[in-house]
């Protein structure tokens, strides 16, 4: 599912009809496909959110460790897949090499092509595991030893969208409900570095955004009508937050 226009709901999203609105526009689908709600919250009204979830009737509970997220985003050099975003493109995908763990490298995790047709996404995915380099190593290099790993789709992607652009960190936190098929996630103390026109990774110019939290309600569609019902009252806006589109953004204007 694509993101909501907050636009279109009241500053509290806790109304039947607006419920029955976020819902209206999507439709069944293959299960391996997931929709996906946005809502952006300031630190400051976090505590209104933790209550809502705690109080939710679906019984929400911390399901994973919480652990940090790092995805290094690449993009065309004229950025077709921010401006893909940035028009509202309703087929579009975005390509991200993800790790997990405070320690950032770039020799293990996962190239991973993260579609989106209208308000439904998935993802492709390929393994990552190469011998572990010493730094500064050029960005060629490191797409170059990638390649060796991945069969010719993944190696197609890095062909057309072979831009280091923005590396972004985050914690997240993770809750599902009972029957473990909607799942809510938070993501706190986002650091974010400009990997814009930089022939090696930089991992020294970093800029923090500790203001807002982002959450995400996930699900199957087979799932339209739990999660319908386990997002009333909700306390927030639905936003058409991108973390990647947001720090382009901030750093290149």
């Amino acid at each position: 599912m694509g993101n909501v226009d907050s636009a279109a709901f009241p500053e509290l999203f806790d109304s039947t009809e607006t419920i029955k609105e976020l819902f209206s526009n999507m439709t069944d689908s293959d299960s391996q496909l997931r929709n996906e709600i946005k809502f952006l919250c300031h630190y400051t009204d976090y505590s209104y959110f933790t209550n809502w979830l705690s109080r939710n009737p679906m019984v929400f509970v911390q399901t994973y460790s919480p652990r940090w997220i790092n995805s290094l985003y690449f993009d065309s050099s004229n950025l077709n897949t921010y401006q893909a975003n940035i028009d509202g493109v309703s087929t579009r995908h975005k390509l991200r090499f993800r790790t997990y763990g405070k320690s950032i490298g770039f020799h293990l995790g996962f190239l991973e092509l993260k579609c989106r047709s209208n308000r439904l996404g998935w993802k492709l995915r390929h393994h990552i595991d190469i011998p572990k380099f010493s730094m500064p190593i050029r960005w060629e290099t490191i797409r170059a030893q990638w390649k060796q790993q991945i069969p010719p789709e993944g190696k197609l992607w890095l062909d057309s969208l072979s831009q280091p652009i923005v590396l972004i960190r985050y914690y997240r936190h993770y809750f599902e409900n009972l029957d473990r098929n909607i799942r809510i996630t938070t993501d706190h103390s986002q650091t974010v570095w400009s990997q814009f026109h930089s022939s090696v990774p930089n991992l020294r110019t970093a800029h923090h955004s500790y203001s807002s939290i982002v959450v995400e309600v996930k699900f199957k569609p087979e799932f339209l009508s739990v999660a319908a019902n386990a997002i009333q009252g909700i306390p927030l806006r639905p936003s058409r937050h991108s973390k990647y589109v947001n720090a382009v953004k901030r750093l290149h204007g």
